[in-house]
């Protein structure tokens, strides 16, 4: 099985791009919990945060609108 099928490149290509989100994902939980508890978890929970939003809820996003 071809890895790079699968992942749509190699990892090392998707660095940049998760990267990329980070400040988004940050800036939206600001807007939507408060700066207090965006940094709380931000600290506890922002690499778990960054990686969903990047794997999960962008794709899903995609796939209902139709991109």
């Amino acid at each position: 099985m071809d890895v790079d099928a699968e992942t749509g490149g190699p990892i090392s290509m998707h660095i940049p791009r998760v990267e990329a989100v980070a400040p988004t994902v940050l800036r939206s939980l600001e807007a939507l919990l408060g700066r207090r508890l965006a940094a709380y978890l931000w600290l506890h929970k922002g690499q778990d945060l960054v990686y969903y939003v990047y794997w999960w809820a962008i794709p899903l996003v995609q796939l209902f609108a139709g991109w």
